[in-house]
């Protein structure tokens, strides 16, 4: 399935890519986030106008089950490989699972722009998300988007807060 979610911030573009690309922000969402479980960087280097990341994430189990079969906590767990190019405010990602399994049929990429407006920032996240198992697959697919819209609701707001609390705005 494809998907796009925007959130629109009440601040200019540069405050929301300075909040975004921010050292302190990963653990902050993690003290704030109620829908992550764990939240790590593993890895930020700046490469001239770019920013490459590795940044893990556990979130909240949504699927305990399918079926007779219980779905490890850790099932859930991914890595963000990201590039963040400056000039075009342009985030590429490739979520992959770190679960052996769930790494063989799982897919989730895409980009995410932030668009300058009146004193506000739209942030548009979209990709595509893909769980290759048939059938299964489409249920889970709109189970995900649908926790994955909620995460990244919940991120949303956090990210106002940490733009408030560090008075970057």
């Amino acid at each position: 399935m494809d998907y796009a979610i925007k959130h629109t911030f009440s601040y200019p573009v540069e405050v929301v890519e300075k909040a975004m690309l921010h050292p302190e922000l990963v653990p902050f969402l993690q003290k704030e986030m109620g829908s992550l479980d764990e939240m790590e960087v593993l890895e930020v280097k700046e490469e001239g106008d770019t920013v490459v990341r590795r940044i893990r994430y556990l979130p909240k189990p949504i699927i305990t089950r399918i079926g007779f079969k219980k779905v490890p906590p850790k099932a859930m767990e991914f890595v963000e490989h990201s590039t963040y190019h400056r000039a075009e405010r342009r985030l590429d990602y490739n979520n992959i699972s770190t679960h052996p399994k769930v790494k063989e049929i799982f897919v989730n990429r895409g980009s995410i722009t932030f668009e300058a407006g009146a004193n506000s920032t739209t942030r548009t996240i979209s990709g595509e998300l893909h769980v290759k198992v048939k059938v299964l697959g489409l249920v889970a697919e709109k189970i995900i988007y649908k926790s994955a819209k909620q995460v990244l609701d919940d991120e949303a707001a956090a990210l106002t807060r940490f733009i408030i609390e560090k008075q970057l705005g």
